[in-house]
């Protein structure tokens, strides 16, 4: 099809594009062809104008190298919420969207297309409490989202975030990404501080092994010893 019959989806799931992949990507294009086609559907009686469905980086690639022609796969009788789960399925198993992106997509079919969680984890082969976490981080500040797109913060980690008290979450956000805490530092960090006087976080050297990172695990350690004590001693 011609790249520039096509436009966008209307429920775009993606927002942010790494610029050095989609040229990367465009030099395997080029290189290759087109191994996996784009699938969009008709938006027009005459069938000459289409809407995306799968495939809005190659889409972007193409239009970047000014390609006139692009392969596509065109589904002539899909409605806006099957096209939306296609989407979402597509990328789901590839593991292709952030976090936030994946979320914003159940929200759209949760709110506007009135699908329960559960019925929307039938049809995209996952669990409902998958569902119901991704929501979640919908709620977190804007400055934790772009810790996640930017890398800085794992899904596990903003897990741990998202449980804590709203007032609390910027707070442990910066905490791992000033200290480098992986997951279980953080969640230790977070249960101790819970009945404890918060500890200062000032210090910015994720590549040093900081005083609060030696002091989280000796933390951990002596809570699992109190717990293993007496196995070790028998």
């Amino acid at each position: 099809l011609p790249v520039n019959a096509i436009q966008p989806s209307k429920f775009p799931l993606r927002r942010f594009y790494d610029e050095e992949a989609l040229r990367e990507l465009g030099d395997s294009i080029s290189e290759m062809g087109g191994i996996y086609p784009i699938v969009v559907r008709p938006i027009s009686k005459a069938g000459t104008k289409f809407e995306l469905v799968i495939g809005s980086r190659r889409l972007k690639s193409a239009q970047k190298r000014k390609e006139r022609l692009i392969a596509a796969v065109i589904l002539s009788s899909i409605d806006d919420k099957q096209s939306l789960l296609l989407a979402l399925s597509e990328n789901l198993k590839r593991v292709d969207l952030t976090p936030f992106e994946e979320a914003t997509g159940f929200l759209t079919l949760v709110k506007d297309f009135k699908m329960s969680e559960k019925e929307l984890a039938s049809r995209l082969s996952c669990g409902d409490a998958y569902i119901r976490r991704r929501l979640k981080l919908l709620s977190l500040p804007s400055e934790i989202q772009e810790m996640v797109v930017d890398k800085k913060l794992g899904i596990v980690q903003v897990e741990t975030i998202v449980s804590l008290p709203e007032k609390e979450q910027l707070k442990y956000a910066r905490a791992a990404v000033d200290h480098a805490l992986n997951d279980s530092e953080l969640s230790t960090l977070a249960a101790r501080e819970s009945t404890r006087k918060p500890v200062r976080t000032s210090r910015k050297h994720p590549e040093r092994f900081t005083g609060k990172r030696v002091s989280l695990k000796i933390y951990a350690f002596a809570e699992w010893l109190k717990g293993t004590t007496k196995q070790i001693l028998d």
